[in-house]
C-alpha cells in the first residue's frame, strides 16, 4: 500500500522534563513546515567474537537517536508581545524567550540548560517519536525570497507505531510571511528584536536605518585566494583589489539597486581610477542587450567610490560624477591605502576645483553615510 509524502504532520511541545513525552496534540502543537528529512540513527555495537569458523558477529543496537530536519517560515506572531508559533523549537535550539507584554519578545543565546522539546512526525500512518531534541536553526533572510529558519534537530528515538495522521492539525497561528524587500524591510535593530512584522533579529537595541552597505577590499573565498595568489609578483593586486572591481561590476548589472531604491553602496580601499574602465564596459554590455544605461549610473544606483590622491581625480569624475566619490585615511590600518594626510594632500595637488574637493570631502560622505 502506497503512502503519501503529502500526507505529514510535525508537532513540537517543550518538555518538562529532558526525554520525558511532552505529548504533543495537534490540536495545539501543529508545525507548518516545508522540506523535511528523517533518519533513525542507531548506534550498533558489533560482538566481534573469535569463533573457529568463517562468519561476521551480529551487531546488537546500542543507543538509537532520530534526526529531523525541517523548514519553518520566518514570521512573527502579527501581535506585539506575543511568541511566535516556533518559539518553542527556537528554545530548544539554545535561545532564551523573554516575553515584555504588549511590547516585544526578545531571544538571547543561552549556554545551559538548554530547554528540549519533544516532537511526533506523523508519516501517512506511521509516527515516530523522538525525545529530548535539541538542535541548531539557520536563518535565511535574502532578499526577494521566502524569508526561513532551518531547523535540524537529533532527539532520542523514542519509537515506531502506527498511527493514523491526525485530522484536527491548526496552523492558525503560523501567519504569512513578508518577502524581504526594500519596501518591507524596516531599520535594522543591531542586537535585534522580535517584531509584530516579522523583521526579525534576536536581541534587542540600537535602532540604525538599513540604507548603507560597506565593501572593503578582502577576499574570504579560499580556493579563490589559494588561485590568485600562486605566482603572484603583484601582492595583494589580485587577492584584495580586482574582486571590488568585479564585485562593483556585478552589482550595478544586478537588479539588487533596483530593488533596493533606498540602499547606498560604498567601495573601499580600492581607489577610483577604475571607474572611467568600469562605466565604458557598461555602456558597451548594456546596449548589447538593449538595456537603458543611466546617464550617471554611479548616482542613479546611489554607488560611492573611495579615491586615492594618486588617482587622476579630474578623470575619474568625468564618468563617476562630482556627487559620488569620498575619500578617506585608512587611518588606524598600516597597509598600501593608509594616507593619514589625505585630505590635504588631495586640496594641495590641484586638479579639481574648490567645489568638488568640498564634495568629496564634506559633502558626500555625508550623503553616503546619511548624517
Amino acid at each position: 500500500m502506497p503512502r503519501y509524502t503529502r500526507k505529514r504532520l510535525i508537532l513540537a511541545k517543550a518538555e518538562v522534563t529532558y526525554g520525558v513525552s511532552a505529548a504533543p496534540t495537534a490540536a495545539d502543537d501543529a508545525v507548518l513546515v516545508s522540506e523535511i528529512t528523517h533518519a533513525f540513527e542507531p548506534n550498533n555495537v558489533d560482538r566481534a567474537l573469535i569463533r573457529p569458523y568463517f562468519g561476521s558477529s551480529e551487531q546488537l543496537v546500542g543507543t538509537r537517536s532520530v534526526r529531523l530536519d525541517f523548514t519553518v517560515e520566518l514570521v512573527g506572531s502579527g501581535a506585539a508581545g506575543v511568541a511566535p508559533a516556533w518559539a518553542s523549537l527556537i528554545e530548544a535550539c539554545a535561545m532564551d524567550g523573554t516575553v515584555e507584554v504588549a511590547t516585544r519578545v526578545d531571544y538571547l543565546p543561552i549556554t545551559d540548560a538548554v530547554p528540549s522539546v519533544t516532537i511526533f512526525y506523523y508519516a501517512d500512518g506511521v509516527l515516530r517519536t523522538a525525545l529530548g531534541c535539541r538542535g541548531t536553526c539557520v536563518l535565511s533572510l535574502n532578499a526577494g525570497e521566502m524569508p526561513r529558519m532551518a531547523f535540524s534537530f537529533r532527539g532520542l528515538d523514542g519509537g515506531l507505531s502506527a498511527v493514523a495522521l491526525p485530522s484536527d492539525a491548526d496552523f492558525s497561528a503560523f501567519i504569512t510571511p513578508t518577502i524581504p524587500t526594500d519596501t518591507n524591510t524596516l531599520d535594522l535593530n543591531l542586537g535585534g528584536t522580535l517584531s509584530e512584522t516579522g523583521a526579525v533579529a534576536f536581541t534587542g537595541g540600537t535602532s540604525i536605518p538599513s540604507l548603507g552597505l560597506e565593501v572593503n577590499v578582502g577576499n574570504g573565498n579560499p580556493p579563490n585566494l589559494d588561485l590568485v595568489s600562486q605566482y603572484n609578483g603583484g601582492g595583494s593586486f589580485w587577492k584584495f583589489r580586482i574582486p571590488v572591481i568585479g564585485a562593483f561590476h556585478s552589482v550595478v548589472m544586478s537588479e539588487v539597486p533596483t530593488l533596493f531604491p533606498k540602499l547606498r553602496f560604498h567601495w573601499a580601499e580600492a581607489a577610483a581610477q577604475w571607474i572611467p574602465y568600469v562605466v565604458k564596459d557598461f555602456k558597451r554590455r548594456w546596449g548589447a542587450i538593449n538595456r537603458p544605461l543611466p546617464d550617471n549610473p554611479l548616482k542613479e544606483y546611489r554607488q560611492f567610490v573611495s579615491c586615492q590622491t594618486d588617482d587622476d581625480v579630474d578623470y575619474v569624475l568625468k564618468y563617476s560624477g562630482e556627487d559620488n566619490i569620498v575619500i578617506g585615511t585608512d587611518y588606524g590600518h598600516n597597509d598600501q591605502s593608509t594616507e593619514i594626510e589625505a585630505l590635504r594632500n588631495l586640496k594641495n595637488q590641484g586638479g579639481i576645483s574648490a567645489r568638488q574637493y568640498e564634495k568629496i570631502t564634506y559633502d558626500n560622505a555625508k550623503e553616503l553615510f546619511g548624517l
